[in-house]
């Protein structure tokens, strides 16, 4: 048991953080001089229960992000508020940038169910299901000046998914099998279709 007196080092939540920043050394300058829209952008995501992140300028630079987006990230909080997207998430710029693209250069949105981010955000390379949207934010030229990305995630229902299915075929393959070799063998084949969690 620890002392009482001991303390345990806890990161900032993302409000502290994002005050906490000296924003006048980034390309963004000082808060006061931001986009309005980008300032009532900060306030929303901050006030928001759901995992939300604001990406703006042509570096997306992560402007800022919610208690429930630094839950999500991992170890990458809280060192990922202020910093470019790609320099925070290398392992899937494949993936974010080409779609920050569209949404900076074309408007699009883009909503994804279930779609699989193999990201790193714990010190090891995880399967992450996120369900996830991207929309364009408006500067108040009614430019197009950054992105806001809102997601929940997925992770824990698609392995269940998954899982259950393996065992659903394993109980319909097995069903009518009556010795050990041949309830062996159709294990075999149906843990050997599942290699997302049976590896080996």
């Amino acid at each position: 048991m620890k002392p009482p007196d001991e303390r345990v080092a806890v990161s900032p939540g993302a409000r502290e953080l994002f005050e906490r920043i000296d924003w006048s050394c980034t390309p963004l300058g000082p808060v006061p001089q931001w986009p309005q829209r980008l300032q009532t952008m900060v306030e929303i995501v901050l006030a928001n229960r759901i995992p939300m992140i604001v990406l703006w300028g042509p570096d997306q630079l992560q402007v800022v992000y919610n208690d429930a987006y630094a839950g999500l990230i991992g170890s990458r909080h809280p060192r990922a508020m202020g910093a470019t997207n790609e320099a925070t998430w290398p392992e899937v710029w494949n993936i974010n940038g080409p779609i920050y693209d569209a949404v900076m250069g074309e408007g699009r949105e883009f909503y994804f169910e279930d779609a699989l981010y193999p990201l790193d955000r714990n010190s090891w390379r995880e399967e992450v299901y996120l369900t996830i949207s991207y929309a364009p934010i408006l500067d108040d030229e009614g430019r197009i000046g950054g992105i806001l990305a809102t997601m929940v995630e997925a992770t824990r229902n698609v392995l269940a998914e998954r899982r259950l299915r393996s065992l659903r075929e394993l109980a319909s393959r097995t069903a009518r099998v009556r010795s050990v070799t041949g309830i062996g063998a159709f294990a075999v084949d149906v843990l050997a279709e599942n290699r997302g969690d049976i590896l080996f």
